[in-house]
Formats: C-alpha cells, structure tokens, sequence
C-alpha cells in the first residue's frame, strides 16, 4: 500500500507537471519531453494496478488543462488533444496488467460494482476533520486529513495568494475532501458514474484533496516570502497572530473533549507545542534567508515525532514476526493442510466477554490487531509461511468461491450472489458459577451469563460438513472447543493448542484450537459425478440442495456416464501454479482440482493439452483416461 500511495503522488505530481509544461511550450520539440514522461507516468499507473486513483487523476488533469487553456478555444484543443494522447499511449503500456485484470475481474465478487451505502463505509465523519490539527492515535483513513502543523498554517495563507492557480486548487481540495465525508450528497453523485462504483471507500478521494493541499501550501509559503520581500513584514505577523490563536482555539476545543482520550490527548499536547514553537519561530526568525529552514526542519520533526509514535507500536509488532506466531509454530508440527480460521472476527469480542467479562475495544484501536489478523487471515504473513488458508483478503475473490466461504462462515466481502453468511448472533445463556449463598433461609445459586453466539452458529457450520470437505479444508482454527455445549462434529481430532499471549497486561491468553479434518478432499482426487449440467446457477443450486454432497460438472456435451472414482494420484510435484500428478485407475475418470477455476489454469495428460470443465461451479475437473499417465495444471497466463 505505501509503495501503491508513493506511485500515485508521484504520477500525480509528473502529470500536472507535464500539463503545465505543455501548455507553455510553443514548438514541437518541446512538447516531446512532457509527452514521453507523462505516457511513462500513466504507464507506470497503470502497472502498479492503482486503477482506482487513475479514474480520479484522469479527470482531475483534464480540469486542469481545460482550466489553463480556457480562454483560447484553439489552445484548449491542442492541449486537451496532446494530453488524450499520453494516457491513450500510457493506457497501452498498461494494457499488460489491464488485459488479465480485466479477464480475471469478471469471476470477481466485485465486478458488479458497490452501492453507495457499502462503498461509503470507509467515508470520514465530520469530527474527524479535527485530524488536520492532530494525528489520530488511529491508523485509519481518517489519518490522510493530518499535515503537519507548519504545512496547516501555509494552507491557511495560500488563501491570501493572488496565484491564479490557487483559484484551481482551492476547489479541488474542498470538492474532494467533500466527497469523502460521511452524509454529504458529494459522494454519491460521484458513485453514480460508471466506473466510480467498482471502487470502495470515500476516503481514497483524500489522495487527490491531499495532492490539491500540497500544492497550496507552497502557495501559502510563497506569500508568506512575498510579504516579507516587499517589506509588509507587520502584515506577516499580523496574519500569523490571527492563523495560530483560531487553531489554538480549536485545539483546546479539542482537547476539552477528549479529555479522557489518553492517547488523543497527549497528541493534542504535542500539537499545541508544535504550534507554539511555530508562532516562536515565525517571531524570532521572520527574516527570509533563516525563516523557512527552520521551518522545513520544524516540519520534519513534527513528521518524525506523530510516525514514531503511532507508528513505533506496529514496528515492534512487525519484529516479532521473525519469532513466528504460536499458530504458525503449531501448524509447522502437524502435515500440512489448508486451514480455515472459525469466526476469527468473534475471537476478540468472545475473548472480552467471556474471559475478561468487559466489552472489547473498537477493532482498529486494539492493540492486539496486528498479530489477531496476522494469525487468522492476512495473506502475505501465511505465504511467507507457507500456510495454505482458505480465509483470504482478496479483492478477486471470485463470486462462485465467495458464496460457497459465505456458507461456512468467511469475514470476506461478497457483494454480488453472495450468500447469507453465518452472522453474529449475540446469544447469551444463565450459566452455574458453582457457588451459592443461604439467604432468608433459602439456597441462592449463582449464574453468569456466557456468550454462545459461536455456539449456535457452529451448529450451523455442523450442517455444512459436506461443503467444508469439498472445499478441502483440512484444519479448522477455533477459539472454542468444537465438542463444547453438546456440539458434535464427528471425526474432527484435537491436532494442537496455540494459546495467542496478544492481549497483554497479564491477561489469560487467547485459546486457540486447531482441529483436523480428516474427511476434507486432497488437492486432486477422482469422484463419481451426479450429473451435467450448461447453467452455472442450476449447478450451484443442486449443489446447495443436495447438501453438497454431489458433484456437478458444467458440460454440454458431455455423455452420461458413470465413474467409480477409483484409483491412485501421487503428488510428483507442487510449485507456485505448476502441480504434476501421477494417476492410476482400471477405468476412465473424471478427476476434481481443487484450485479456483480462473483463467489462466491449463491441463495437460502425457504432454497433450486437454479441456477442463467447472466442478460445482469452483473448482477445475479433467477427464482421465484408463490406465497410468501423468496429470499436469499449470497456471500459464500470457502476460502474467
């Protein structure tokens, strides 16, 4: 994400640079230069797969050219024309990551886009706007609003600059920053235009309104320089006087109410200090050659004190990585498997409840964030680990896979033939504590009320067996026993306990369970087939009805028939997107891969490439024929 939010400022800043340099050159071979950088940096965009700030910039920079050229009909045409070009030669460098994208989108529970409501979920509310004063204890988006102390005051003079510039950016840095708040109509008047509705979160329209900010801010630097090289040096401290008592004000404000905010409290200390030592400098060193080093410097520390401390926390959370988590270290001793965290999103508020018998704290404030989503989900830490998970974030989650997770419980999002996931319940039950006490002559017994939410919702997942077989999910990850409360799920086996120590302060804790399946389906296996069929959605229905327990291929011209689903595969080989089987069998097969069905998979028998076909719409099936040959998928996309 930081080298994805470094490309777009750079790009950002290359091609309203290249516009500008574009609408001052007169001759052709001036323009050369600013053609070539601007493709590279809309190439370059592309290529970093930052779809969604692209749409923004393209538009943004095509105001921009509009606003320069204006006035001359002929000008503006010339300009709007060259800067179609760079993105139309920028937009075939990217074609290389924009062809594949695209193809693999359509599987994609994205593809159809997010209504306002979902794509609105990342929006900033209005008492976040307080962030541009102090940096949120927060990692969140609301964290894009701060920047810096110094850079606050320039924005704030930028107001005074007679740059007609300022009259572009102004507006863009307001509009933008409106379309990121919660409740206001900016947002959703954008969402409806095409494109804008495949991209989540109003708060990513921040990355603009900042750029816009930055831009101003120089301005409010260059009058400030301005005021003092003309002599209206009064002027300067007059206006610095007024700027540092409103966001003194509006710091106290602020302070009064998170009075009981530590974390956010000390942040507005070390603003107002911030502030003050600014309003010093402005006063002591308001002579040009000494006042905007001292300036720059105040700025980088300012940076450096808010990244080291709401950043430092997660740096040492990083460095324990190297020691691997209990999960990892417990999933290491047994045979490896595909793993599927139970309702990792309940852990933390059973945990509190139950454990703790207290509330948990809001998700993004907990301490413990870091290595909870480490251990149950995150994907990058489990390849490195070489953990094969099911419960992914992942964009390209395709639909078909998407609703069948939905059925055993995923925190994913799908958002398009999705269905009902295994939501919290929020059920408690009167539990025995053991003790009594004799009142009034009679026994009292004590109760405690305990959370079986997880409970009820895992009768449920026992209901679902057969799908969590299918999808071969060979370990379950719970921070409740599965034999607990009259819950029988048969044939599962305690493989390990990995008692997650996150929480902190002497707590108990976290217990986590790690049970086998020994029923889940291997990598590739044969099966018999319960029939064919051409429509994806009746498969995926009879595959539901049927409990999941059948096999649906989608084939229109397959011939009925019958197989035994006996025989031997041996795993020869398994490498990133390249898997070679053995297989052995009397008759002819029909064999099940259980890989996502995206584009890209091939199948080779002996060396020949031939079809494959969907299975219960997810997962890829070949045709085998008697005997013994050797069995090949190979994911071999042509610009991937």
């Amino acid at each position: 994400k930081t080298l994805l939010i470094s490309i777009a400022i750079f790009d950002q800043a290359v091609i309203f640079w290249v516009i500008l340099k574009l609408y001052q050159s007169e001759h052709i071979k001036q323009k050369i230069f600013p053609i070539c950088l601007g493709s590279f940096a809309v190439g370059l965009a592309w290529l970093s797969i930052g779809y969604w700030y692209n749409l923004y910039l393209f538009f943004v920079s095509g105001a921009f050219a509009i606003f320069l050229a204006f006035k001359d009909k002929k000008s503006l045409a010339k300009l709007v024309a060259v800067l179609l070009l760079i993105w139309s030669i920028g937009t075939f460098i990217g074609l290389l990551q924009i062809v594949p994208a695209y193809v693999i989108n359509q599987f994609s529970g994205r593809s159809g886009g997010f209504d306002s409501q979902s794509a609105q979920g990342y929006a900033i509310s209005f008492s976040e706007l307080l962030n541009f004063f102090y940096l949120t204890p927060r990692r969140g988006l609301d964290a894009y609003l701060y920047l810096g102390i110094v850079p606050l005051i320039f924005l704030v003079f930028s107001v005074y600059s007679k740059s007609r510039f300022k009259k572009f950016f102004w507006p863009v840095f307001l509009f933008f920053l409106a379309a990121a708040l919660k409740g206001l109509p900016v947002f959703g008047l954008i969402h409806r235009l095409p494109l804008f509705n495949l991209f989540q979160g109003a708060a990513r329209f921040l990355l603009v309104s900042n750029f816009a900010s930055a831009i101003l801010v120089g301005f409010g630097a260059q009058q400030i320089q301005h005021w003092i090289e003309s002599g209206n040096q009064i002027l300067a401290e007059k206006k610095i006087n007024f700027i540092t008592a409103i966001i003194g004000l509006i710091l106290i404000a602020a302070m009064i109410i998170y009075w009981a905010n530590w974390p956010a409290f000390i942040s507005l200390l070390i603003s107002g200090a911030l502030l003050l030592l600014t309003y010093f400098v402005f006063w002591k060193f308001s002579v040009k050659h000494f006042l905007f080093p001292v300036l720059l410097i105040l700025t980088i520390l300012d940076f450096t004190l808010f990244f080291y401390r709401f950043y430092a926390p997660e740096y040492v959370n990083r460095t324990k990585y190297d020691r691997g988590s209990p999960i990892f270290k417990a999933l290491k001793q047994i045979p490896q498997g595909r793993i599927f965290p139970l309702f990792p999103d309940d852990w933390d508020d059973v945990y509190f409840y139950n454990v703790l018998k207290k509330a948990a704290p809001h998700f993004e404030d907990a301490p413990y964030l870091f290595d909870l989503e480490r251990a149950t989900y995150k994907p990058n830490y489990q390849n490195l680990e070489r953990i094969e998970s099911v419960e992914i974030n992942d964009p390209l989650l395709n639909v078909e896979m998407g609703r069948l997770l939905a059925l055993v419980g995923t925190r994913q999002l799908v958002t398009t033939g999705g269905e009902e996931k295994l939501n919290k319940l929020y059920r408690t039950t009167s539990v025995p504590t053991g003790r009594a006490y004799e009142e009034n002559g009679k026994i009292t017994r004590e109760y405690t009320k305990t959370d079986n939410s997880v409970a009820e919702r895992i009768k449920l997942f026992n209901q679902r067996l057969p799908l969590v077989n299918f999808l071969g999910i060979k370990y379950i990850l719970s921070m409740h026993r599965l034999e607990a409360g009259n819950i029988d799920i048969k044939d599962f086996v305690l493989a390990a306990f990995a008692p997650l120590a996150i929480m902190g302060n002497g707590n108990p804790p976290m217990p986590v369970f790690i049970y086998e399946n020994p029923n889940a389906k291997p990598l590739a296996y044969f099966t018999k087939v319960s029939g064919y069929k051409t429509n994806p959605d009746e498969i995926y229905q009879a595959f539901k009805s049927g409990d999941f327990k059948d096999i649906f291929v989608e084939c229109s011209d397959c011939a009925a028939e019958k197989f035994s689903g006996k025989g031997s595969i041996s795993l020869i080989k398994k490498e990133n997107g390249l898997v070679k089987l053995q297989t052995i069998s009397e008759d002819k097969q029909f064999l099940v891969f259980t890989q996502n069905y995206l584009p890209g998979w091939r199948a080779f028998i002996d060396g020949n490439e031939v079809e494959m076909y969907k299975v219960n719409t997810v997962f890829p099936g070949v045709f085998v024929p008697a005997g013994e040959h050797e069995v090949i998928f190979k994911y071999d996309y042509w610009s991937l």
